[in-house]
């Protein structure tokens, strides 16, 4: 009977033990995931206070501020084009659109998504396909309902797309988060 109280006592204390270092590491993960939030934060503030005046000096045609985009550290470049899109998404002021669109001509994003996107005329739609180019649309189609049905990332290559005098080979990456709805697709080439 004593050697089963002293195994019990030594179970209940070996889930303790276990109990409390799992609350530890769960404590340090939260601790470096704020630190991290917080960095990301004061990044964010910095670019904002950075380039912001010369996002609105660009947004009103200024030709200094156009060419100051164009030279954004390549880093910086998709924090940029947020700071840009996260007002015109707000308000959706035309004047705003017109002015962000030249604004994005000046500022070089990398990953040539126009080479198989395009912006869709009117509102802003949920429809990813009725923005794919029409050399790009059958296989984004494959790729998001290969996605759908396996729940999980999938890609699809064999995409030829024509550009005039050449044909570039791609493939399409596609992750499916949480919500079954919600498809983040991946060109390259």
């Amino acid at each position: 009977m004593t050697g089963t109280i002293h195994s019990f006592e030594h179970e209940v204390l070996l889930v303790v033990w276990t109990g409390l270092a799992l609350a530890v590491c769960m404590a340090a993960a939260v601790i470096v995931q704020r630190i991290a939030l917080a960095i990301h934060e004061a990044s964010g503030r910095r670019l904002a206070e950075r380039y912001q005046p010369v996002i609105d000096r660009a947004m009103t045609g200024d030709a200094a501020a156009l060419a100051a985009l164009a030279d954004v550290p390549r880093r910086n470049r998709l924090a940029v084009a947020r700071l840009i899109v996260r007002p015109i998404v707000d308000a959706r002021v035309p004047t705003r659109v017109a002015a962000a669109r030249v604004v994005f001509r000046a500022l070089p994003i990398d990953g040539a998504i126009d080479r198989y996107l395009r912006v869709a005329a009117g509102y802003a739609r949920h429809d990813i396909l009725s923005m794919a180019r029409d050399g790009v649309r059958t296989k984004l189609r494959s790729a998001i309902q290969q996605a759908r049905q396996d729940q999980r990332r999938c890609t699809v290559s064999g995409g030829r797309l024509d550009e005039g005098d050449r044909t570039t080979a791609f493939r399409i990456d596609s992750n499916v988060f949480a919500n079954p709805v919600l498809h983040v697709p991946s060109f390259s080439k």
